[in-house]
């Protein structure tokens, strides 16, 4: 049950943060990597290469970062990230969040467990998809969009996932940390390949030695590389939809909140390419 509030909350999420697709925690080792774009505004974002300008607001942000864990009578597990987007909800990935409802309807607790010391935990009462995730893959299912190259061969192109945006709504939002700051629309615009963007979140597979007890997010530091549209094409007008990065990350960081220098959210981390190495 959605409230007419609710559903603009989640329109306005993906518009503002010119949301990207796919998840890091359930298509591990795929050429995904996604987030939120656009095009040239270094002198108020501060010199590309001042990575220190960070720690003070990755550390103000991991405050309002929280962990998603399943809960039932066998243990729990976690499968992302969700942060503050406001005083009663916390923004995530759609995958995470339909992971939730169905762990809600098997009669599982869903809860995101906070950074604080003792950490807390706060159940979830819902999740709001954004309306548009399965839309948008039923549409390029039926179109079959492909490339051609200069010999006229088709390749189609692959489906990296769009509007991968949830809402999750809590029994009790009372205890939540402040919301993060997102980032205007018109500083989005201005975003470019080059700049320094962080995530903060939970990464953990293939991790050794994770307590989820008492989760201590991880925080990471690197550039923009690109940004295309939801079939990797030149966006038109400047409003880029996926975001490449160089930013590493694995498992369980999906709906980590990217940040620029200032600590405004200008995107959501949603997937990346991951390389399974033996030896």
């Amino acid at each position: 049950r959605t409230t007419r509030r609710t559903v603009q909350i989640a329109a306005a999420l993906s518009v503002v943060l010119l949301l990207a697709v796919v998840g890091l925690f359930y298509l591990r080792g795929q050429s995904h990597q996604i987030l939120s774009s656009v095009d040239g505004i270094e002198a108020k974002l501060g010199r590309s290469g001042d990575q220190g300008a960070f720690a003070e607001a990755i550390d103000t942000t991991s405050r309002s970062v929280y962990l998603v864990l399943i809960k039932n009578s066998a243990g729990e597990d976690a499968i992302g990230t969700a942060w503050v987007a406001s005083r009663t909800q916390l923004a995530t990935n759609a995958h995470i969040g339909l992971a939730a409802l169905a762990a809600l309807e098997q009669g599982k607790a869903v809860v995101v467990r906070s950074t604080t010391s003792p950490a807390r935990d706060l159940p979830v009462a819902s999740a709001v998809v954004h309306p548009a995730y399965h839309a948008f893959a039923e549409e390029f299912s039926r179109i079959r969009p492909f490339v051609s190259d200069a010999a006229g061969q088709e390749t189609p192109i692959e489906y990296n996932g769009a509007y991968d945006v949830a809402l999750l709504e809590l029994v009790d939002p009372a205890a939540l940390a402040p919301p993060l700051p997102i980032a205007s629309r018109e500083h989005l615009r201005h975003l470019k390949p080059g700049l320094p963007v962080a995530f903060v979140g939970f990464p953990s597979e293939g991790l050794l030695g994770k307590d989820l007890t008492q989760p201590t997010p991880t925080a990471q530091v690197a550039n923009l590389i690109g940004a295309t549209t939801f079939t990797r094409r030149r966006p038109v007008n400047g409003d880029g939809q996926l975001l490449e990065h160089s930013l590493p990350a694995t498992g369980g960081a999906s709906g980590s909140p990217i940040i620029n220098n200032r600590g405004e959210v200008v995107a959501l981390l949603n997937g990346g390419n991951v390389v399974n190495a033996m030896g």
